[in-house]
């Protein structure tokens, strides 16, 4: 990519300077003019950076993005997939991309918000570190700080071959001095219609039963709503505060599971209908300091607190129809029905610390990160039921990365400890968490690449708690630790 610039300076001179000498002479000085030639300078638009690439969008790129999100397919970056539907971006591995704005993490509509124009550069992790908490890949806008000023933007998409599927988005921001304060609104209704069809087999003690499933159309609908409102204090480079409250709701009074169908048995047939209704609503605060420190080295503070409330409605039936016996009788099976209800509430927070220090080829990150939770859920019809748990993940590392060309490799050591508390019993572990990755950039989108590490995960409550859950007539699910 070249980047032209045009230097045209004029000189003009329009004075007279006088200078008495012993022989009282006058000097006069005429004016001239000087005008300087154009000037081009020349960069690449992608720089490989130690543990990141950093792409330069050109000026075509940036006029014809209407967001973030459009610049971020305009580029065309290897081994990223943005979805045209939802805007969602994903690798090709079908995994999450993390997105990040001035390194705090940000949602698809916050990268929305972002005026092209605004946009120094886009900085993407291909192999992020352990900062970014297990990501697959991370894409961070580096964005330009207005001292006045403000935008508004309101947007939406609505399918015409499905005209059930919506997307809208409204946004607003406006700049005073060091600070800066947002506000995003986003709406994505999913209304349609689908068929399932499965064909499954039991098999028991007695004998098995073949099940040959026929799906009708069945209704999906959901209405999810999310609100952030967003505060920023930037002291020019060297610290940043952010603060971000956010709240995501959704109701759907058809959930994606749900099925209308006909099962056909060798010698039964039923009509099958499976309905589940939720809603969740989910605050956070959200709580980010930066501090920036002489020779590439930086302190990274973040804070979140979280409350989720979910509720869940399920109703399965199994109504049996008329059926001929081998005696030619008419026959009629039992008729299922499964109802159940869940109540969650959960609390957790989360808080890291992060010291990073960069040399030209070398990485070095150290820190920690602690993740609190507390649950409480009310089974209820066909089962009864309140657990409470505590659970509790404490994880300290460190990891230092180095390139070499196009060679780069990353290793790490950590340990964590969890802890589990649920009726009185607690479950205490500790785990060592090794890491390496290896990999090798052969150009023109082929590379290689190597990563082996030993990772640990909290269980979450439906895998802890001693509850059983009838599904539909045949199983039942019931998880319980020792």
């Amino acid at each position: 990519m070249k980047h032209t610039i045009l230097f045209a300076a004029m000189l003009c001179v329009a004075m007279t300077a006088t200078a008495q000498t012993e022989s009282n002479d006058t000097l006069q000085i005429k004016p001239s003019d000087f005008v300087l030639q154009e000037v081009t300078v020349q960069s690449k638009n992608v720089i490989q950076k130690v543990d990141r690439q950093i792409l330069l969008p050109n000026k075509e790129q940036r006029k014809a993005a209407s967001d973030g999100i459009s610049l971020l397919q305009n580029l065309q970056i290897p081994r990223i997939v943005i979805s045209p539907i939802d805007n969602s971006v994903k690798t090709l591995s079908d995994e999450s991309v993390q997105l990040r704005i001035n390194g705090i993490e940000a949602s698809t509509a916050d990268v929305k918000a972002i005026n092209p124009k605004d946009i120094i550069r886009i900085e993407y992790h291909d192999q992020p570190g352990v900062r970014y908490n297990g990501a697959a890949a991370v894409v961070d806008y580096i964005v330009k700080h207005r001292d006045t000023g403000g935008s508004l933007m309101l947007a939406g998409t609505n399918g015409l071959t499905l005209p059930g599927i919506g997307n809208y988005y409204l946004a607003g921001k406006v700049h005073f001095g060091k600070s800066s304060l947002q506000a995003v609104a986003t709406y994505a209704p999913y209304d349609i219609y689908w068929t399932r069809t499965n064909n499954e087999t039991y098999h028991f003690s007695t004998g098995k039963i073949e099940n040959n499933e026929v799906g009708e159309p069945t209704r999906y609908k959901t209405y999810p709503v999310n609100v952030s409102l967003n505060y920023n204090w930037t002291n020019g480079d060297k610290n940043m505060l952010n603060i971000r409250l956010r709240d995501n709701m959704a109701y759907s009074p058809y959930g994606p599971s749900d099925r209308d169908s006909r099962l056909y048995q060798p010698t039964d047939s039923f009509e099958i209908h499976d309905h589940d209704k939720s809603s969740s609503q989910s605050p956070s605060l959200d709580i980010y300091y930066q501090h920036n420190l002489p020779h590439k080295q930086h302190l990274y503070f973040d804070v979140v607190g979280t409350y989720i409330n979910t509720h869940s409605d399920r109703r399965f039936e199994q109504l049996p129809l008329s059926t001929l016996s081998d005696s030619g009788l008419s026959t009629l099976s039992e008729a299922v029905y499964v109802l159940s209800r869940v109540r969650g509430d959960k609390w957790s927070l989360i808080g890291e610390a992060i010291y990073e220090k960069e040399w030209e080829n070398i990485m070095l990150t150290v820190g920690a990160r602690h993740n609190q939770q507390w649950v409480n859920n009310t089974y209820l019809g066909s089962t009864e039921a309140t657990v409470n748990m505590t659970t509790a993940e404490t994880y300290a590392f460190a990891e230092m990365r180095h390139r070499v060309d196009k060679f780069s490799y990353v290793v790490g050591i950590g340990a964590m400890h969890t802890l589990i508390e649920q009726g009185g019993q607690k479950q205490s572990t500790w785990i060592a968490r090794p890491q390496l990755t290896m990999s090798y950039d052969f150009g023109k989108g082929v590379f290689w690449k190597y990563k082996g590490y030993v990772s640990g995960y909290q269980p979450s409550l439906s895998q802890l708690s001693d509850i059983t859950q009838q599904i539909d007539k045949y199983q039942m699910r019931r998880v319980r630790v020792e």
